[in-house]
């Protein structure tokens, strides 16, 4: 794995499944993916979008980043839609802070956190990241 990865931030983790977290190199306000500011976000919102505008005067230029996703097994850990059949919050919520993509009981984790440290959390909380496996 390019050590660079580490150093993604979390934008988004799958609301149904609760099993995939996503690390973006974009920054994290340029960020989007399909409904991201619909709630609730576990039924609307859709993966990331590997592509982001830059703004130059009135036109834009669609600019690559990179995505990169880890399974996890948070078993004692709570996304925003948990206990809920509809959550209040859309990912555009989430990753403006008012609510963290995962909470522990000691620790909470938001949007932004790298990669690095949203493996320290969740091991230190009991779970467990999956890193994919290189060929």
């Amino acid at each position: 794995m390019d050590p660079k990865v580490l150093d993604y931030c979390l934008c988004y983790i799958d609301g149904r499944t609760n099993v995939w977290a996503w690390f973006t190199s974009c920054p994290l306000e340029k960020q989007w993916g399909d409904d991201w500011d619909d709630a609730p976000y576990e039924h609307n919102a859709g993966q990331p979008y590997t592509m982001t505008i830059k703004e130059f005067g009135i036109h834009g230029i669609a600019i690559d980043h990179n995505l990169f996703r880890v399974a996890v097994d948070r078993e004692r850990g709570a996304t925003p839609c948990e206990g809920s059949v509809n959550s209040q919050w859309s990912v555009q919520d989430i990753n403006n802070k008012h609510v963290a993509w995962l909470r522990f009981e000691k620790d909470a984790i938001h949007a932004g956190t790298t990669l690095r440290d949203f493996i320290e959390i969740v091991k230190r909380n009991g779970g467990q990241v999956y890193l994919p496996v290189e060929p």
